[in-house]
């Protein structure tokens, strides 16, 4: 757009004067010149097209040849507008005419731009109408601008900047880009439009590519430098903090666990112990590496826990646990007095010179115990009895025994009475449960009066659950025997057993064939007996045509009676717990039947 030497100029109380060689505009002092918005304004080539209404106040304007406000970055052509002083802001459009030649002081004209320095410092101001037929410069719209000095020109750029890129990290997920060369009189942009920059750090900045470049007081720019920033690296997260919520945990007791969710991938974990409610400056611990933590107890106090997890790359902190806190136990009781065993039945009584105790029976069904320590005992076995004392904040000691209960014996078979032939052996067996230390064998001849009877002459294994008599004879018959068993309780006295002794009978020996017959068939009269040899009793059966009582005689060897008993047809007869080891004849008879068998007891 070409500009026409029309010139509107609306002048408010002053005086204008216009000179050929320097001074073109001179405003008085204490007068105003009011240039309306729109209103073209020219002084001597230098247009002034003003968006909002300009006022200059007590101001003059010379063309000069070179620039006052001196630059070491700036050559101007000869043709410089100077105001006395610096005006008040200007928006609009400024345009200068120049003529080609000397004025241009060798410098290429298309290289101009123009400049205005604000009262302070020399700006560019690029991106305008650029004509170089007819030969001027108009600038983009500015606005709110000091005018102090205006011209054309070229000006020689600060050197490129050097910076050093600080990439973000896992703590600060922002980088920082610093310029490291000379910083002296310039500013900087990271996008090439805002020069603001006093400094050359820009913080803050998100990943990404950036262009840094400087701007001197003349407004030059130098060539872009490239910074790039990398995205920071990833952080684990915490989605489960460990609990906030204060434990109070008797000594040595076991605490509720810790436990910590993270997200991420590759996580390792390390716990830490503090004595204050801190995430920081904990105390390491060693061998917990998993997300979850099992506080140790075993030592009075608080404590605070906190977990660091890591990817390999980045660590991340947990918030601090609630307080742990150890609490003391009382003092231990002293040590229990007493009897530590007691019978079935009876009592026992503990003591305890500690008070304020609880005792307690780990096993009702073998014994209680009472709240002033006595014992009962209920059944056979072993217990463990605790006095256990309990503080104000609900912590226990104790002190434990073991308490034996004994029982008596109980007699489950007692001595059965047997006849027998003189001169033959006899035995008297007991049988029972329970604990048994001694047994003793008793005799009674005259049906009232019991004697101790000793290991001695036809009597052995005197003080076993087996009496033994070698022989007996006819004067020993009636007699009564017993036992008494003796546990670590009550003793227990059997039934009395009496001994009945015949005389000796010869007894006609049968022709015998084989060592061992268990079965003889014989029409409508036979016998039975097993097992045959036998360790033990003999089972003996008798199938007879006539249902009538059975006599039985057993005897030695030598045919002398030893044993008579009395059975039935079919009936199964168990016999010879009391015979010796030894073989016999076993004699069956009924009416003019008789049939007899040779026996083994081994």
């Amino acid at each position: 757009m070409k500009i026409f030497r029309l010139l509107f100029i609306i002048i408010i109380n002053c005086l204008l004067t216009f000179e050929a060689d320097s001074q073109i505009v001179s405003v008085s002092i204490g007068t105003n010149m009011n240039i309306e918005a729109g209103t073209i304004f020219s002084a001597d080539n230098m247009v002034l097209i003003p968006s909002a209404k300009f006022t200059l106040t007590g101001i003059s304007l010379v063309r000069n040849s070179s620039i006052i406000n001196t630059s070491t970055s700036l050559s101007a052509i000869a043709r410089v507008y100077k105001f006395s002083k610096t005006s008040n802001p200007f928006s609009g459009i400024v345009q200068i005419n120049y003529q080609v030649g000397t004025e241009l002081k060798s410098i290429v004209e298309s290289n101009l731009k123009m400049y205005i320095q604000n009262g302070t410092i020399w700006n560019v101001y690029t991106g305008g109408n650029q004509n170089l037929i007819d030969h001027y410069i108009s600038s983009l719209p500015v606005s709110a601008v000091t005018l102090n000095e205006i011209t054309l020109g070229v000006c020689t750029p600060p050197v490129t900047p050097s910076i050093i890129l600080t990439q973000a990290n896992c703590i600060l997920g922002t980088g920082t880009i610093s310029v490291s060369s000379t910083k002296t009189a310039l500013t900087f942009s990271n996008d090439g439009i805002n020069y603001n920059n006093t400094t050359g750090v820009f913080a803050g900045l998100n990943p990404g590519s950036y262009y840094i470049t400087a701007k001197n007081a003349t407004g030059c720019i130098s060539a872009a430098v490239n910074g790039i920033l990398n995205v920071a690296p990833s952080m684990p997260f915490f989605t489960t903090q460990p609990s906030a919520i204060s434990q109070s945990v008797c000594l040595s007791s076991l605490a509720t666990a810790l436990n910590v969710v993270v997200s991420g991938t590759g996580l390792t974990y390390k716990w830490y112990r503090n004595t204050i409610s801190s995430n920081v400056s904990g105390t390491l611990i060693s061998g917990a590496t998993a997300a979850n933590y099992l506080p140790v107890t075993t030592t009075a106090g608080t404590l605070y826990y906190y977990c660091v997890a890591s990817n390999g790359t980045c660590n991340a902190t947990s918030s601090v646990s609630g307080a742990i806190i150890s609490v003391a136990l009382p003092a231990k009781p002293a040590t229990i007095g007493g009897t530590l065993s007691v019978c079935t039945g009876a009592t026992t009584q503990l003591s305890e010179v500690t008070l304020n105790g609880v005792w307690s029976s780990s096993n009702n069904a073998i014994a209680s115990i009472s709240s002033k320590g006595l014992v009962t005992g209920i059944s056979v076995g072993t217990v463990s009895v605790v006095y256990t004392i309990t503080n104000a904040t609900g912590c226990m000691s104790s002190n434990t025994v073991t308490i034996t209960v004994k029982g008596s014996p109980i007699i489950t078979q007692q001595p059965a009475s047997l006849t027998t032939a003189a001169t033959q052996p006899a035995s008297f067996t007991i049988a029972g449960t329970g604990t048994v230390s001694s047994y003793k064998w008793e005799l009674c001849t005259n049906g009232t009066t019991w004697s101790t009877i000793a290991k001695a002459g036809i009597y052995t294994s005197t003080t076993t659950d087996k009496l033994t008599i070698s022989s007996v004879s006819t004067g020993m018959n009636g007699y009564k025997y017993r036992c008494t068993e003796t546990g670590n309780c009550t003793a227990q006295v059997s039934d009395a057993a009496i001994l009945s002794v015949n005389s000796p009978i010869i007894v006609a020996l049968f022709s015998i064939t084989k060592d061992v017959e268990s079965t003889i068939p014989v029409t409508l009269f036979e016998l039975k007996a097993y097992p045959n040899p036998s360790r033990n009793t003999f089972h003996l059966i008798v199938k007879s045509g006539v249902d009538a009582p059975i006599d039985i005689v057993i005897s030695n060897i030598l045919g002398m009676p030893i044993t008579r008993m009395k059975t039935m047809p079919g009936q199964d007869l168990i016999f010879g717990s009391n015979l010796l080891s030894g073989k016999y004849i076993l004699q069956v008879l009924q009416g003019n039947q008789q049939k007899s068998i040779k026996l083994i007891k081994e």
